[in-house]
């Protein structure tokens, strides 16, 4: 130090305004040499006696900018944890700080040159020429209309921060503020302006619609964004970037009309930035605010959040809220295990969740993947396709359906052509299919993995993802299983099931509600259902063409034919026989009478029964007399042969 303070008075005869910029940077160098804590004094007695001599001369000034708290690196945390046994907290820049303000407070006035208050306006006018007020006005008022409805913002001073913030969403300045500005290397207002001026040029140059730029325009894709949050300030997260907030983020985005996930892990990724070392989420509310926008549902943010704590693999979620972690989560293990099912585990778990969506109900029996399988029985069947049968168009299901329907396995005519139903998957849904199938497998590997024992949370994360994705196969399964071919003729019919349209939770459920729309499937038959007797029909052969005949309807209750019969008899349409007894080409046969028919029977045409006239009455015997009379002995009789015992004989 200089004894003398005239001599540093001396330095400063003429007006002059010195700065030293970032200051405990320098001491912080200081430290980690040798005789550093010595040097670090010295110079801080050095800096007190330079303030000094500043205060006592004119128009003079110096300006010390103190970066706030700062964060020593792993590295040098690490190097003097193995140099010397003293305490982490004796080297930390807040005692830096602390010491160059004991110094230099008697003379100096600290000032923070940016307000918290004032931070939107500094961003704005740096980074924005124009604005256009009308249409800020009408875009904020829209917002705020739409912040109320869907009770997203309550507080009515929050017009006032988008105003202010305006073309930027107050959310992204306060959370680069509030947290990403907490990190040393972001360096607060310049790190802001930086990463915001990256952001506006990626919109300007790819031409992105957007009325307010939140964390949702913070393209975490390109590489310079992607720098500034990561190498930048020290982040190790580029595999979190890469893996959940690009890479998976799209994959759910691919299969959504609304693309919600790629903007919430943006909004996840920069709240997870920040010094603290305790790590803290973002709350639904908070994601709700930063990318919903008018006309948007703020369920589907919900819905969003729950598909990504399922998919992603750096996503912690503790107790609702959202953060990313440089640490994998079980997602990640269950990726491993992935790699490792087999062609033949998958096949088993879809056909073990297909048993699931198509059980057996009342009306159909389920036959799966092997036409051998389909018994020429006269029971109405389901058969659901084997996955390896796919068809291109229409006319090729048509073909195999055709094949299927006329004959067996072995080329021999099936005769029971009217029996079966057939339900094959779309084509272009197969592969998401086949992976949920392989991730319940791995989710099953995973479940045995030393990693998720030695965790009880992991345990239970992993039963529950075991039923959830169980659950999510068998809707894929009904999604995928949606196409359905029935015989109708010479062609068969195609048709569609639908999750959304259809009443029913199991795809044979769904089939019989689809037939019954279509007419194939009917409850009762009627008597204007029983075909045309030319001649004489067999009732079973009645039955039989019904289960034969392709253009023949689905019977729910085959009762019904019987029920049809006695009414078309009943009504004279044709005659019931119980046996045929021909005379001249007609035949015996009840017409237009009740009767009880049965399988066996036969029924006639009607012109072709034999009408015999009914015999007439009997005429009725004469009433015998209430009274005798009296019989003279006949003279006539032989008395040699006859004679009578009495002299009075009666004949009545």
């Amino acid at each position: 130090a200089i004894k003398d303070i005239n001599v540093i008075k001396s330095l400063f005869d003429e007006t002059t305004l010195l700065m030293i910029d970032e200051l405990p940077h320098y001491l912080m160098k200081i430290s980690q040499e040798a005789n550093g804590e010595s040097t670090k004094n010295l110079t801080i007695l050095f800096l007190m006696e330079l303030i000094s001599a500043m205060a006592t001369s004119h128009n003079s000034c110096i300006i010390l900018t103190l970066t706030g708290k700062q964060q020593l690196y792993e590295n040098y945390v690490n190097q003097l944890k193995n140099q010397i046994n003293k305490k982490m907290t004796d080297f930390t820049a807040d005692g830096i700080i602390d010491d160059l303000k004991d110094a230099a407070s008697r003379q100096a006035h600290i000032v923070t040159p940016i307000e918290r208050n004032q931070i939107y306006d500094v961003i704005t006018t740096r980074l924005v020429k124009k604005i256009d007020e009308s249409e800020k006005q009408r875009i904020v008022d829209k917002y705020m209309q739409y912040y109320s409805e869907k009770g997203i913002v309550i507080d009515p001073e929050y017009k006032d921060k988008m105003l202010s913030a305006f073309p930027f969403h107050p959310f992204l300045i306060d959370i680069l503020n509030d947290r990403v500005s907490t990190i040393s290397k972001f360096n607060q207002t310049r790190g802001m302006l930086r990463l915001l001026s990256k952001v506006l040029r990626v919109i300007n140059s790819e031409k992105t619609p957007c009325h307010l730029i939140g964390t949702s325009e913070v393209i975490l894709s390109n590489h310079d964004i992607a720098d500034e949050l990561t190498a930048r300030i020290d982040k190790n997260m580029r595999q979190v970037i890469d893996a959940d907030v690009v890479r998976h983020a799209k994959e759910i985005d691919f299969r959504k009309n609304v693309k919600l996930a790629e903007p919430v892990a943006r909004t996840i990724y920069l709240h997870s930035l920040h010094g603290d070392t305790k790590k803290s989420g973002i709350k639904k509310s908070d994601i709700r605010l930063a990318v919903c926008y008018p006309t948007l549902d703020p369920n589907l943010v919900d819905k969003t959040l729950e598909e990504i704590a399922r998919d992603f693999w750096f996503i912690k979620n503790p107790i609702n809220e959202y953060f990313f972690d440089e640490v994998p989560n079980i997602n990640a293990i269950i990726y491993e295990h992935k790699k490792n099912v087999t062609e033949k585990e998958v096949r088993d778990e879809l056909f073990d969740a297909l048993r699931g969506t198509a059980p057996g109900n009342s009306v159909l029996k389920p036959v799966f993947w092997d036409e051998h399988d389909i018994d020429d029985d006269d029971s109405l069947k389901v058969f659901l396709v084997d996955p390896k049968n796919t068809f291109d168009t229409d006319a090729a299901a048509q073909s195999y359906i055709s094949q299927n329907l006329e004959h067996l396995p072995n080329s021999s005519i099936r005769n029971n052509q009217n029996t079966i139903i057939f339900v094959y998957p779309e084509k272009s849904g197969l592969a998401s299919l086949y992976d949920r199938a392989r991730t319940v497998c791995a989710v099953k590997k995973a479940s045995k993995d030393d990693r998720i024992k030695a965790d009880k949370e992991y345990v239970t994360q992993i039963k529950s993802r075991d039923d959830s994705e169980k659950a999510d196969l068998k809707r894929q399964c009904f999604n995928v299983y949606c196409k359905v071919g029935y015989p109708d003729g010479p062609t068969p019919r195609l048709g569609v099931i639908s999750v959304l349209d259809s009443k029913s939770t199991t795809i044979t459920d769904a089939v019989v509600e689809l037939l019954k729309n279509k007419g194939k499937m009917i409850s009762q038959l009627g008597e204007d259902g029983i075909p045309e007797v030319v001649d004489k029909i067999k009732i079973s052969d009645i039955y039989d063409g019904f289960k034969k005949n392709k253009g023949k309807k689905f019977l729910l209750d085959t009762s019904s034919i019987i029920e049809a019969i006695n009414s078309g008899v009943a009504n004279g349409k044709y005659a019931y026989t119980e046996r045929l007894e021909e005379t001249d080409g007609k035949f015996e046969a009840k017409l237009g009478v009740p009767i009880s028919a049965n399988y066996s029977g036969y029924l006639i045409n009607k012109n072709l029964v034999s009408i015999k006239e009914p015999p007439p009455p009997p005429e009725p015997e004469p009433m015998p007399n209430a009274k005798y009379s009296q019989v003279e002995p006949c003279a006539a009789l032989d008395r040699k042969s006859t004679r009578l015992n009495s002299s009075h004989g009666y004949i009545s």
